[in-house]
């Protein structure tokens, strides 16, 4: 996808970095923006009743949304729910295989 993160209350997501070029790039993603939604579904569901639950570092947000992603294949379509200033907005991105080097 083509970005780095840091939870929030393991409810969201910050953005600290944009990659590019990535997908996270060209679909308009920004460092700063909080991810709060993937695909429809809250963040904090991702990891609610996990056992044992998740940690206060919210390392278990970051993997779980991570695992999420990656259960989609190259050129698949997923919509994450951000939040950028004042304004909640619905951001498309269109996934790409990782490269190998």
């Amino acid at each position: 996808m083509g970005i780095q993160v840091a939870a929030i209350d393991n409810t969201a997501l910050r953005i600290t970095r944009v990659f590019s070029p990535s997908p996270a790039a060209r679909a308009g993603l920004l460092k700063d923006d909080v991810i709060t939604a993937l695909d429809g579904r809250p963040l904090a569901d991702l990891v609610a009743g996990m056992n044992p639950p998740a940690d206060a570092s919210g390392a278990a947000l970051v993997a779980a949304f991570f695992n999420q992603i990656s259960s989609h294949g190259p050129g698949a379509q997923v919509v994450l729910t951000i939040q950028r200033g004042n304004d909640q907005i619905n951001v498309t991105v269109t996934l790409s295989a990782v490269p190998t080097t």
